[in-house]
């Protein structure tokens, strides 16, 4: 009998390694699975954090929504506004060209009128006179063109 003792003396031994073996190897899970816990419940921690403050940050874009909207309303009915000034402003100019070209053409008539009823000296008088009162010729338009144009 003591062969079959020394064989089963051997697997015992054998049996106890591998035992201790798995006793390390379970630890070694234990301890992997409770690292792998530890990283759940702070991925899951930052995760509810993050929520929060994408929710908050959805409060705020809901809560500032309507001040936007309003003034984009007071942007395009201030650029609506500027439009219908510069048309205002293009048609005073207009205006405004048709009242010198109307008073330039006073002006010679004026001028045509008085050359055929004075003597030649006092004929330039009145031109000249116009043309320093406003700075130019009675034949030219603030633009430069002449009135006919």
């Amino acid at each position: 009998m003591s062969g079959l003792d020394a064989h089963f003396t051997v697997v015992a031994k054998e049996f106890r390694a591998l035992a201790d073996l798995s006793i390390q190897a379970t630890h070694q899970v234990r301890a992997i699975i409770d690292e792998l816990g530890t990283a759940l419940r702070d991925t899951i921690s930052l995760m509810d954090r993050g929520t929060h403050g994408v929710s908050d940050v959805l409060t705020r874009l809901g809560d500032s929504r309507a001040p936007l909207h309003e003034l984009t309303q007071l942007v395009q009915q201030s650029a609506a506004a500027m439009q219908e000034l510069t048309r205002a402003v293009g048609q005073q100019h207009q205006g405004i060209d048709q009242i010198f070209q109307a008073t330039h053409e006073l002006l010679r008539l004026t001028d045509e009128t008085l050359a055929t009823s004075r003597p030649p000296s006092r004929r330039r008088g009145r031109a000249t006179r116009c043309q320093a009162r406003w700075g130019r010729s009675p034949t030219t338009t603030p633009t430069g063109s002449s009135p006919s144009a």
